[in-house]
């Protein structure tokens, strides 16, 4: 599973898609791509815990596979998909498609801007000091 926001979606990155995405061989891929922007960007920054307040798109994407052969063959394709779109990608990525099984910190504080995750780590601080909401997108003491 990968994902990342969009400034722009050029026709470029939607044959991107549908060239690696489209092969048979590539696997089984579920593509979602969400429209930003609008009311999230005129909000606040500091009013709510969200990053991609200036992204348009956001792109979601899975490999699946009845075999752990056809598996891996569509995580490579994946990766091809994302190292040739990685230059329209801002970096930026949504904390709720991230995967909570497969998620340490460092991915968990970069769904974040630094002062967000300041903001979030005084709340959990002072609301949940023995950590007992922890099987999230945890926000673990500090190193």
């Amino acid at each position: 599973n990968e994902s990342s926001a969009f400034q722009t979606f050029a026709s470029k990155d939607i044959d991107t898609l549908l060239d690696v995405a489209g092969k048979r061989e590539s696997g089984i891929f579920q593509v979602e791509i969400r429209q930003l922007g609008g009311a999230l960007a005129r909000q606040p920054e500091d009013s709510m815990a969200f990053n991609c307040r200036f992204a348009n798109f956001y792109l979601d994407i899975m490999a699946t596979a009845p075999s752990p052969d056809q598996l891996e063959q569509g995580k490579q394709s994946l990766d091809t998909i994302m190292h040739t779109l990685r230059p329209d990608l801002t970096g930026e990525t949504l904390i709720n498609f991230l995967d909570t099984d497969n998620v340490g910190p460092y991915l968990t504080q970069a769904a974040y801007t630094p002062a967000t995750y300041q903001g979030l780590r005084a709340l959990k601080d002072r609301y949940d000091a023995k950590n007992v909401f922890r099987f999230n997108h945890n926000i673990p003491e500090p190193s």
